[in-house]
């Protein structure tokens, strides 16, 4: 069984600062739920039921600014001509603005470790 400094010693130094004493699964469920969100926003099936910290979230994987007004969110890219402004319906997001997110991945075909350059 590895050590907790042998472990922080085999991965990369910015997956080391994402690091968290005691939890089991250090960066792969981080690495596994970020896909599997990317992956049910694509697919469009459940808008209604994305939580609303987790789109957030996406986004700033994805390299967007993310500026706070009151209960506005508001996230910009560099080469990204739109801004969307997200707010919450309680703890999920609004349905038409997963669409949104949905519809701005796609046309700038952003996936996120291609993005960040």
């Amino acid at each position: 069984m590895l050590t907790e400094s042998r472990f922080l010693l085999s991965v990369s130094p910015e997956a080391a600062r994402r690091w968290v004493p005691g939890h089991k699964c250090y960066i792969r469920c981080d690495v596994a739920k970020y896909d599997e969100l990317l992956s049910r926003v694509l697919r469009g099936a459940s808008d209604a039921n994305i939580a609303f910290n987790q789109l957030r979230n996406l986004l700033k994987r994805l390299g967007f600014v993310e500026r706070v007004r009151g209960d506005h969110h508001i996230f910009s890219k560099t080469g990204v001509e739109e801004i969307i402004n997200l707010q919450p319906r309680g703890s999920k997001a609004k349905p038409y603005q997963v669409k949104q997110v949905r519809g701005l991945i796609v046309k700038y075909r952003l996936s996120g470790e291609q993005d960040e350059k």
